[in-house]
């Protein structure tokens, strides 16, 4: 399943590991989000300031895109 989330970090050429440095997240947690789990909202704005995206399109992650 490719997420939106996904979708969006690679249109931005990172990788997991460099997301999760910049938003605070692990690697893990990243790949667990691009996975289908859901984000909490402070996951959703750190993830939508790092992408350039809103927090809707990150809230959207868990569905394929």
């Amino acid at each position: 399943m490719v997420t939106a989330l996904k979708i969006a970090r690679v249109a931005k050429g990172l990788t997991q590991k460099t997301l999760a440095t910049i938003t605070g997240l692990t690697q893990t947690r990243v790949s667990l989000l691009e996975n289908g789990l859901a984000p909490s909202d402070s996951e959703a704005l750190a993830l939508s300031v790092a992408l350039g995206k809103s927090a809707e399109v990150i809230e959207s992650c868990c569905f394929p895109a």
